[in-house]
C-alpha cells in the first residue's frame, strides 16, 4: 500500500485549493492508498535566512514537513495561483525544507493540483511549483490538474461531474506509477 502525503497549499478556510486536497485525498483513500493530509498553517517558519539558519538551524515546523515527506511513498500538493506564481509562503516552506540534508524529496513522486476562480485555474502558479520542486530533486507527474473556473464544478462545498471524474481518474494514474517502498 502507498503512503501518500495530500498538502494544502493555501492557509485560507474554504479555500478551493483545500476542497481539491480532500477530494484528491478521497479519491487516492478509494484506489487504497494510505492518505496524510496536511496544510501550509501548520507549518509557520520564518521568511528563510541563511543567517538564520546557521545560528538557529532549520526550523522545526520545515524539519516536522520533512519528515513527514521522508515518510511517505509520494506527495500530492493543492496549491493555488498568486500573481502568476506559486503563494510565497509555500516557496519559502520548501526552501526552509530543502535545507533539511539529505533532501528528502529526492526522487519522490508528486502530483501538482490547482483550481482557480480565473480562466487560467491556477496553470502558472503549478508551472512555477513544478520548477522549484524539480530543482529540489523530485518528481513531478506529467500531468497536473488544473481546474479553471472552478466556481462552476463545485456544488455544495463539492466537487462534482467532470471535474471530479478527471480527478479521480488522475489519482489512479499517479498512484499507479508510484513505486511502493519495502
Amino acid at each position: 500500500m502507498s503512503r501518500v502525503l495530500v498538502f494544502t497549499g493555501s492557509a485560507r478556510s474554504g479555500s478551493l485549493n483545500g476542497l481539491l486536497a480532500t477530494t484528491a485525498a478521497r479519491h487516492l483513500t478509494a484506489a487504497g492508498a494510505e492518505v496524510t493530509e496536511a496544510n501550509l498553517r501548520d507549518f509557520p517558519v520564518p521568511l528563510y535566512d541563511f543567517d538564520v539558519q546557521t545560528a538557529e538551524g532549520v526550523p522545526a515546523h520545515a524539519a516536522r514537513l520533512a519528515a513527514l515527506i521522508a515518510g511517505h511513498d509520494a506527495l500530492v500538493i493543492a496549491s493555488p495561483e498568486y500573481n502568476a506564481s506559486l503563494p510565497g509562503p509555500v516557496k519559502n516552506l520548501l526552501d526552509w525544507v530543502s535545507r533539511v540534508k539529505p533532501w528528502v524529496t529526492t526522487d519522490v513522486p508528486v502530483l501538482l493540483l490547482a483550481a482557480g476562480p480565473g480562466r487560467g485555474g491556477g496553470r502558472r502558479g503549478q508551472d512555477a511549483l513544478r520548477l522549484v520542486l524539480e530543482a529540489v530533486g523530485a518528481r513531478v507527474h506529467e500531468h497536473g490538474y488544473v481546474l479553471p473556473l472552478a466556481g462552476e464544478s463545485i456544488e455544495d462545498g463539492v466537487l462534482r461531474g467532470e471535474a471530479d471524474e478527471r480527478l479521480a481518474a488522475l489519482t489512479r494514474e499517479f498512484l499507479a506509477a508510484v513505486p511502493v517502498a519495502a
